[in-house]
């Protein structure tokens, strides 16, 4: 992946004259990638936190993906390491955004009640519903609770091109509010990250991001799966419950999340 950025920055090098910086930036990104990397396996036993899961490991997933789902939260929360505990609210993009929002609510309660803060709000938004009744009831919900969010995090699981989770962090800018955006994954060979020629308001959403992989398969755990419970609402601010699913589907996939958070949690628990 890194190889095939630098390249592609070496052959634009007669196009733009900042080619050479972006050389730099990705190889220095990459270094950090890799000390990211070593820190998870040397303190997470990856293959056998996928043999204790009860739910996703019991032919929902395969061993490449629940270790590729668990690699993926580890690097995120690191990600938000050190500005983990400054939030106050943590919005979901719901309805696939659902349970990696319920495992970042509880890796962050648990670093706030170390230090003896209060714990992080929560709320669920159908974000990339995209209808006229969808988004104005979303901005009546901003304008009437922004008052009380303080520091946000946008929480959402995959990003592709990054056009419905660009439309709901406008919604958040657009009401003066104060976020950062945290997403599991990030297709890779679409261009979002190393894209230079992004419209101003998917450079705003770029720059609060902070994500845990370069992969497609940890967001497509969540997209779109009845194990989350919710689906998006079309007119309404918030998701609605899934219709004919277990309820047994939905407590174990949380169940482990929580496991997950726990498990992860340790790698940002004081010593």
């Amino acid at each position: 992946m890194i190889r095939n950025l630098i390249q592609e920055c070496i052959t634009a090098s007669d196009k733009r004259e900042t080619t050479s910086e972006e050389v730099d930036i990705a190889r220095m990104n990459h270094t950090e990638d890799a000390k990211l990397k070593e820190r998870i396996e040397a303190n997470l036993d990856v293959d056998a936190l996928s043999d204790q899961l009860t739910f996703f490991s019991r032919g929902f997933l395969n061993r490449h993906e629940t270790n590729q789902l668990i690699r993926a939260l580890a690097k995120l929360v690191i990600e938000l390491e050190e500005k983990i505990t400054q939030y106050d609210t943590v919005l979901s993009d719901d309805a696939s955004g659902r349970l990696v929002t319920l495992f970042l609510v509880r890796v962050i309660n648990k670093k706030k009640d170390e230090s003896n803060l209060q714990p992080v709000k929560s709320y669920f938004i159908s974000g990339g519903a995209n209808s006229e009744e969808n988004n104005q009831a979303i901005d009546d919900f901003l304008l009437k609770s922004k008052s009380s969010f303080g520091k946000v995090l946008l929480v959402s699981e995959y990003i592709v091109t990054g056009s419905s989770l660009t439309r709901l962090a406008n919604r958040l800018t657009g009401q003066g509010i104060d976020f950062d955006v945290a997403v599991l994954s990030i297709s890779p060979g679409h261009g979002f990250l190393g894209n230079n020629n992004l419209d101003k308001k998917t450079i705003n959403l770029k720059k609060r991001l902070k994500y845990g992989e370069e992969s497609r398969v940890a967001g497509d755990v969540f997209y779109n799966k009845i194990f989350n419970g919710v689906v998006k609402s079309d007119s309404g601010t918030h998701p609605v419950k899934r219709k004919n699913v277990k309820q047994s589907f939905i407590n174990n996939s949380r169940r482990d999340m929580e496991f997950l958070a726990d498990e992860i949690y340790k790698l940002i628990e004081k010593k």
